[in-house]
């Protein structure tokens, strides 16, 4: 009977093997234990099996989402282990924009009208504003990073302009005649000698246009800038001193958005010019590459006669460069320079209306647009 025996112990021995390993496998299986930190709790889960953050994340009993802003640690293709711990900080971006102060520059400009080393601002400085937008990034609740993404300016800053006096330390110069010239957008006049200028208008609002002599000294003409509040909207006026020599105040004509005028040598009172139209494109305006002539009152500015002697032209391949005219010191030829091309008049041609357009020229080149 012990033969019976042994062979039943044996079986009994060997099915508590059996088991005890079972049992182990189920406690090892359940040593997987990981621990999860996301949106501020922390939890601890035994994973029964090995897999993957991602899935072990988008396991039912888990249930978390993330985004792909989000920052996942350990990455979530990385193998679960015992004991790991996994990390998610959410993260969103947004946008921020502030208002900050764009500072005024000085700009100091030479005055003749002031004493040496005397002071005066002109034009008060005024500070612009702009908006600066970022790209904000957030994690878990408080900013991080801040990118910016855009600059836009709200209201340009305007420089504050001041005087000041030049210095009087130079020897003076003989002028023969009179000798008109531009300064800080006034108009100046020199006699008998450098040391004795005036200015002849103080309002600082000339442009580049016009400004010449009569051929007597006596007669000046200019442009000024128009106002911004020109209902007309034009981008400058023709102006007249009737004699530099005598303190008389400027006269207005008739006449706006010029750029170009003269007088007419040897033709009292008369003035050559040719217009344009305001242009919202660059430079500002569009010419009309035309050319009239213009009999003056001395004394009131007003038109005492108006005749056409070059019709409105397109001014050919570069006609937004407007024609140049220039009056010989005998007024027999009047000189025209395009673009392209440069040419000469018959003054008695011209004034007879003889004369068509710039077809004749004396020089055609070649023009470089950048």
């Amino acid at each position: 009977m012990a033969f019976p025996y042994r062979i039943t112990s044996r079986l009994l021995f060997l099915i508590l093997i059996i088991f005890l390993a079972a049992c182990r496998q189920q406690e090892a299986a359940a040593q997987i234990r990981v621990k999860l930190i996301a949106d501020g709790r922390e939890r601890t889960f035994d994973v029964p099996t090995a897999t993957t953050i991602d899935e072990f994340l988008r396991d039912p009993k888990v249930d978390v989402q993330y985004t792909e802003l989000d920052i996942v640690n350990p990455p979530p293709f990385t193998q679960i282990a015992d004991g790991m711990q996994i990390t998610i900080a959410r993260v969103s971006e947004k946008e921020e924009c502030e208002t900050s102060e764009i500072p005024y520059k000085q700009t100091p400009v030479l005055n003749e009208g002031l004493k040496p080393g005397e002071k005066k601002v002109v034009k008060a400085g005024q500070a612009g504003s702009q908006e600066t937008c970022y790209r904000v990034t957030v994690i878990d609740g408080t900013p991080k990073d801040r990118v910016v993404t855009r600059t836009t300016e709200v209201k340009a800053a305007q420089d504050e302009i001041i005087y000041i006096g030049v210095s009087g330390d130079v020897e003076p110069v003989p002028i023969t005649g009179t000798l008109a010239y531009k300064s800080n957008g006034n108009v100046w006049i020199i006699e008998g000698s450098s040391t004795s200028k005036k200015p002849i208008t103080t309002e600082g609002d000339l442009d580049t246009h016009v400004f010449t002599l009569s051929s007597n000294g006596q007669q000046l003409l200019f442009t000024r800038k128009a106002d911004a509040t020109d209902s007309g909207g034009a981008f400058n006026h023709l102006w007249m001193i009737s004699d530099v020599s005598r303190p008389t105040a400027p006269v207005s004509l008739v006449l706006d958005n010029i750029l170009y005028a003269d007088w007419i040598p040897e033709l009292e009172n008369t003035i050559s010019y040719s217009a344009a139209e305001p242009s919202q494109a660059t430079p500002g305006w569009l010419p009309f590459h035309d050319l009239w002539q213009m009999r003056l009152d001395p004394d009131t500015g007003e038109s005492l006669g108006v005749k056409q002697l070059l019709k409105r032209s397109g001014g050919g391949l570069y006609g937004w460069w407007a024609t140049r005219f220039q009056w010989s010191p005998d007024g027999k030829k009047l000189a025209w320079a395009q673009a392209d091309k440069i040419g000469v008049f018959d003054a008695d041609a011209l004034l007879k209306g003889d004369i068509n357009g710039f077809d004749n020229s004396l020089v055609k080149y070649a023009v470089l647009v950048p």
